[in-house]
């Protein structure tokens, strides 16, 4: 199911190893799996003999299982289960395309020898019962999707049973809705300490994460308080895409005063890891703006329409360039990153005046010492982040990620050690605009030493998208996508062009000029922006500084080109829609350039060039350049 949420999360897996995020394990050679080193027998059941095959409800995890542990297509039985040896069974759907119907059948789990584990993750359809995990042993990551988790009997979630096992980091515990800032019954923070059970379970685990984090994604959902989580100690927490309806907590708004100038102020609500208020958002819906400003964490809105009932606050950042959403880091090393779709309720009527307590008999009120007037008292009363000067961050020494592409042809596999039958994905060698994106969540070495990058695809318009697993880092295969030192001078690329901003973030609430394929222009400094770094022109206006977009230097682009032979004008890139055919010596006016099927990248991108009324082959056997 190719739904964002995957690509959100899997973004966290973008900032540290809890990167891991919703992903694969790391699977070390040096130690031997208990189950392989002190072989168990185990007392099968009475009502199943080892040639029994296990009922599943749902054929499709049937089939996931069947994989797990390598039948070759058969039916699992009770007897693979019970005599198992090997590393631990994956029951993972890295394509996103299963949603669990029932869970019936992962209940013959429980018969794995000792030692053995399994690692999870798939969809789960709304209302399906958890009862079959009950007892099944994890030794790898718990990764769920499910939407309408609220008031979920979590008996069976509290009963899984979680495992050592030295083998097998970076883990993490993934429980997620599927739908990204929508999921309005999901979890809410009464229901997150409903399941400290299990949390406990997997954050006393002595081996789970290289940097010492206990990794938990706890994504689109509707969690307001993170602050629970520091119980247990350094933590990564990733809980984006959160739906939160505020609508308990009322903000007057008096209509004989109101006019379009009117600011209303909505103070941040959620609640960071120590208990600090967190804000993420730039966007505001139902007022003329479609934008807000921020008052340390409070948000100020103005230009409301009359008699709206809501106001409605998002991220600043999208599913496009959730990348650049900025993490909260700690001075312990713990990482908490989470934004949401607030809903803040309106009330037009004068705001009531709270009654004053009387005085005791015998006692007179006390005049304050420092008194302080009332806009102070009211910024008073929603603590402000510290200042910069006055408290910088303290950034831990953990891995950073990054994003690189890829310059040469090469696979994703599922494991540092390549081996073909584990290839999970196919990138041609591309044309610079067109190169493979990824982001580092993670880095190893194979079985044979040979350095590995753990990576997610962010090429949000292909169907490899979101997929997780290992490439090489040879830097004769990959570099890093974004500029890292200012050029001089750099020549737009894009066949879209670039926008340039007044501020470094680059939302679409502040661009001022369109610079065309083609454009030459000035660098005068560079600004680096979480795991991306902007230019700064010399009109102070900041555009990308990604290497797909632009390139470094002057570029001199064709502006004619002659016909070397017959040549047909396409209506696109990819050469559909026959429009015109011209003959061989024939002068042809160049407008750009643009790549064929630019989202399908298993298979490489001819060039092509733009020409008045559409688009013409770059065959140097078909057209030549002759200015």
């Amino acid at each position: 199911m190719a739904t964002p949420v995957h690509y959100q999360h899997l973004f966290w897996a973008s900032l540290t190893t809890l990167t891991l995020l919703c992903g694969m394990p790391v699977i070390f050679p040096s130690p031997v799996l208990a189950a392989e080193t002190h072989p168990t027998v185990t007392v099968p059941s009475p009502s199943h003999a080892d040639q029994d095959p296990v009922a599943f409800a749902d054929p499709n995890l049937e089939v996931l299982v069947a994989k797990a542990f390598n039948t070759g297509g058969r039916p699992v039985t009770y007897g693979d289960i019970r005599h198992y040896r090997g590393v631990q069974p994956d029951i993972s759907d890295y394509t996103n395309s299963l949603v669990a119907t029932s869970l019936a059948g992962l209940e013959s789990l429980r018969e794995l020898p000792t030692g053995i584990g399994v690692t999870i993750q798939f969809d789960v359809a709304k209302h399906v019962s958890w009862a079959p995990l009950a007892g099944v042993p994890v030794s790898g990551s718990l990764t769920v999707f499910q939407d309408g988790m609220h008031n979920t009997d979590f008996t069976a979630l509290n009963q899984i049973n979680i495992l050592e096992d030295p083998s097998t980091f970076p883990r993490q515990l993934c429980l997620t809705g599927i739908s990204g800032y929508t999921n309005y019954a999901g979890l809410t923070d009464a229901d997150i300490h409903l399941l400290d059970p299990l949390l406990s379970k997997f954050s006393s685990l002595k081996y789970h994460n290289q940097d010492g984090r206990t990794n938990l994604t706890i994504s689109n959902q509707r969690v307001t308080d993170f602050s629970y989580f520091r119980k247990f100690g350094k933590v990564n927490v990733l809980g984006i895409g959160q739906y939160v309806d505020f609508k308990q907590k009322v903000t007057y708004i008096d209509p004989a005063t109101f006019t379009s100038d009117t600011t209303v102020r909505l103070p941040a609500r959620v609640k960071g890891l120590d208990g600090e208020p967190v804000q993420n958002s730039l966007k505001v819906y139902n007022n003329i703006s479609k934008t807000l400003t921020l008052d340390g964490t409070d948000a100020l809105v103005s230009g409301i329409y009359p008699k709206t009932k809501w106001l409605i606050i998002m991220p600043k950042h999208t599913y496009a360039n959730y990348s650049e959403a900025a993490p909260i880091d700690y001075p312990d090393g713990s990482i908490l990153l989470t934004d949401s779709l607030q809903y803040y309720r309106l009330k037009w009527a004068k705001a009531p005046v709270p009654a004053k307590p009387s005085p005791k008999p015998g006692f007179a009120p006390k005049s304050p010492v420092n008194p302080i007037s009332t806009a102070h008292a009211n910024t008073a009363s929603h603590p402000q982040p510290p200042r910069k000067e006055a408290a910088a961050k303290q950034h831990p020494q953990h891995f950073q990620p990054r994003v690189v592409y890829a310059l040469k042809s090469l696979y994703l596999y599922r494991h540092a050690t390549f081996r073909v039958k584990e290839r999970q994905a196919r990138y041609a060698q591309q044309p610079r605009a067109n190169r493979p994106l990824f982001i580092i969540i993670g880095e190893t070495k194979s079985h044979a030493g040979r350095r590995r990058y753990r990576v997610r695809d962010i090429n949000h318009e292909s169907r490899t998208d979101g997929q997780m697993g290992y490439i090489t880092a040879s830097t004769g295969y990959v570099t890093a996508a974004y500029y890292r030192t200012a050029p001089r001078q750099i020549t737009v690329i894009d066949p879209a062009g670039v926008d340039a901003h007044t501020q470094p973030h680059l939302t679409t609430a502040n661009p001022v000029t369109h610079y065309a394929q083609g454009s030459v222009l000035k660098v005068v400094a560079i600004q680096h922006r979480h795991l991306t770094t902007r230019l700064q022109l010399t009109n102070g206006t900041y555009i990308t500084a990604n290497r797909q977009l632009i390139r470094a230097g002057k570029l001199v682009s064709p502006t004619h080109i002659q016909t070397k032979t017959r040549v047909t004008r396409y209506g696109t890139a990819n050469l559909t829609e026959r429009r015109q055919t011209y003959r061989p010596d024939q002068r042809l006016r160049v407008l750009g350039w643009a790549y064929a099927h630019p989202h399908d990248l298993s298979q490489p991108s001819p060039r092509r060039y733009r020409v008045p009324g559409g688009y013409v082959t770059a065959n140097p056997r078909a057209v030549r350049v002759i200015d």
